[in-house]
């Protein structure tokens, strides 16, 4: 179960680094107002 949820967990994370490395100027873009 604890095993289980971390993995999960670590593949939503990884998931969630690349789309934001991906997008990482469009977001900063937007963070600085344009």
């Amino acid at each position: 179960m604890g095993l289980g949820a971390l993995g999960v967990t670590g593949m939503a994370a990884a998931a969630l680094a690349s789309l934001v490395t991906a997008y990482w100027s469009d977001i900063w873009r937007v963070l600085r107002g344009g």
